[in-house]
């Protein structure tokens, strides 16, 4: 399960970065995108970050932080892995707007980068009381 949740990531990390660095912002003009969806996330910039990124991290967190409790040593749920798939997600967020800001068309929105991180953050919080309330569940 763990493989699928990892190329899950690579996917959506793929049409994120395509997305980003694509020369028009507009989402609707992306062919494959479907259009109603497009049309709302073009006028919902900021929730459209957050649900984007937040996606990004909380399958990220899915593929790369979350363990069994059976194995020897496990971590607790806010480990340090899950920080730092959060933490590479938010570095993503501030990569992508900086080249955004070299490339025609485009321009580096800090808005962005707080929709981003904020998304990302969001995912954090969701992954760990769901592990904790996980964890509670299995030692009743």
């Amino acid at each position: 399960m763990k493989r699928l949740w990892q190329i899950l990531f690579l996917l959506l990390l793929a049409g994120i970065v395509y997305l980003s660095v694509r020369p028009s912002p507009a989402i609707s003009t992306v062919p494959f995108f479907p259009h109603p969806l497009a049309v709302w996330f073009d006028q919902n910039n900021f929730i459209a970050n957050v649900l984007g990124f937040g996606a990004l991290a909380g399958v990220g967190l899915l593929a790369f932080a979350a363990q069994s409790t059976s194995e020897p040593g496990a971590n607790p749920p806010g480990n340090t892995r899950s920080a730092f798939v959060v933490a590479a997600v938010c570095g993503l967020v501030v990569f992508l707007e900086i080249i955004q800001f070299y490339l025609p068309k485009r321009f580096c929105d800090w808005r962005v980068t707080v929709a981003g991180c904020t998304g990302a953050l969001a995912a954090w919080g969701i992954f760990y009381l769901k592990s904790r309330n996980w964890e509670s569940r299995k030692q009743e």
